[in-house]
């Protein structure tokens, strides 16, 4: 007669998942802990408990193994446009060596499509966040919302220009320059940066020449406004000088 065993340990480790085969379909309520690599052949690895997705590359480097949530409604496979997904991890443009994107896909409220692209981390570490094509470390399509930013300078401080013989226009040849060129010295011009853009650093740092060159524009106005009240002040002494000579003259007339 066979007695029906009970496991009380069986009970603590009920919550605990081991996926250590290839599974079409599984489903998890619970925590699942992987406790060795999992490949495609079957074979064991090394036990430091990666999680491997595997894509067939069938699609010719393009959208490949990916993890998908859906917190509502639950995913429905058979339904093609996935619309009761909710967010999507994945890689993208497979090629050889293992190089891919990594592309981050969320979905709106009450939106009926698919989650759509919103950040894309490329092969070569750039980050795009609103873009699919990013051209520098970190390349944002639309506002950025900071409370402070901090600039690394690749560019000197202008206090070259308080620096004995700078070459300090004159205001006479910034005025020429601006009429023949429209902008200031030194400035790009408003077509250059809708063109190209703008370097923060470096534009902060062009600005900051011209604060300088004004600081000593109005140096050189104030010694030159000194010069004329020591004039204009030299001038009434003389007048004042003059009226005293013009009244002795006068007095030495009348007692005549």
């Amino acid at each position: 007669m066979r007695r029906n065993l009970f496991c009380p340990i069986c009970i603590l480790f009920a919550p605990l998942y081991v996926i250590s085969q290839t599974h079409t379909n599984v489903s998890v309520e619970n925590d699942v802990y992987v406790n060795y690599n999992a490949y495609s052949s079957g074979s064991q690895g090394d036990g430091r408990g990666n999680l491997i997705l595997f894509g067939d590359g069938s699609n010719g480097g393009g959208w490949q193994s990916s993890i998908k949530w859906s917190g509502r409604d639950g995913f429905n496979s058979s339904t093609s446009s996935g619309t009761r997904l909710n967010a999507e991890i994945g890689i993208d443009n497979v090629g050889s060596y293992g190089r891919a994107d990594l592309v981050f896909k969320t979905k709106g409220s009450y939106d009926s499509a698919i989650p759509t692209e919103k950040m894309r981390i490329l092969q070569n570490g750039n980050l795009g966040i609103g873009t699919t094509t990013p051209d520098a470390k970190l390349t944002v399509k639309g506002d950025i919302h900071a409370e402070e930013v901090k600039v690394d300078l690749n560019v000197p401080a202008p206090d070259y220009v308080f620096k004995e013989g700078y070459d300090l226009k004159s205001l006479q040849e910034v005025q020429d320059y601006i009429k023949e060129h429209g902008h200031l010295p030194n400035i790009p011009s408003a077509q250059e940066m809708e063109e190209n853009g703008i370097e923060l650093g470096g534009m902060n740092m062009k600005l900051l020449e011209k604060i300088e060159e004004l600081t000593l524009y109005v140096l050189q106005q104030e010694e030159e406004l000194d010069k004329k009240d020591k004039k204009i002040m030299g001038l009434e002494e003389k007048h004042l000088e003059q009226e005293k000579r013009l009244k002795k003259i006068e007095k030495l007339l009348n007692t005549r």
